[in-house]
């Protein structure tokens, strides 16, 4: 038996190759691959050495983070204009988190068009953790309703705006009868009421500074 370690993990998060790391321990690339795999136990001395290669702790090394997918992304462009997209199945890439119960999470990262000062400047950088579930089985999480949620609506609401001018974006949402949404959206307090909707999932933290919170994205190539 052995224990699943996060050396691959922290290889990525350094933006590495495992060729480098390997020439700098003085391993062959065969023994490093093995320590990733687990087909030889490293040392504690081993996680001290590829912690000082990799500018982290040796429990870094040793226990296994797992990875957030990164399932959509909210761009502001210099006219306000909010462009959303999240899809099942989607994947932009993997956020690693020293948090707990992340599993069932999925990332949606947040930036902004070069030179961008506008009202929603602080959100460039940012990264949401939303509920995973609702998105893959397209349904309406019980968590959402009366929070702040990702909603998509079958259509594109009548009146568009800056923040909502496609069928995907944010706001409080409440239940009507016949199984219609109003949403609330509030930084422009807007209210849009008889929505249909495909799926919406509560936002459960925004980090607008992940880089000093110890969250690292790394994108698929």
């Amino acid at each position: 038996m052995w224990m699943a370690n996060n050396l691959e993990v922290m290889i990525a998060k350094a933006g590495m190759t495992k060729r480098e790391v390997a020439a700098l321990k003085g391993i062959t690339p065969e023994t490093l691959s093995r320590h990733v795999h687990g087909k030889i136990q490293m040392t504690l001395q081993d996680a001290e050495q590829y912690g000082k290669i990799l500018d982290c702790l040796p429990q870094d090394v040793l226990f296994a983070t797992k990875p957030i997918p990164i399932m959509g992304y909210v761009h502001i462009t210099m006219d306000n204009v909010f462009q959303r997209e999240i899809a099942a199945g989607k994947r932009m890439g993997k956020a690693y988190a020293n948090a707990s119960r992340t599993d069932r999470c999925a990332a949606v990262v947040y930036s902004a068009d070069e030179g961008y000062a506008g009202r929603w400047y602080h959100y460039r950088n940012a990264i949401a953790l939303v509920q995973r579930d609702p998105i893959e089985k397209e349904n309406i999480s019980p968590d959402a309703i009366m929070n702040e949620s990702f909603v998509l609506a079958e259509e594109v609401p009548s009146e568009t705006d800056n923040i909502c001018h496609t069928r995907l974006f944010t706001g409080i949402i409440y239940p009507e009868p016949g199984g219609t949404y109003t949403v609330h959206t509030l930084p422009n307090d807007k209210v849009r009421k008889g929505l249909k909707l495909v799926w919406a999932t509560p936002v459960l933290s925004i980090t607008f500074r992940p880089d000093l919170r110890d969250i690292s994205i790394v994108y698929d190539k």
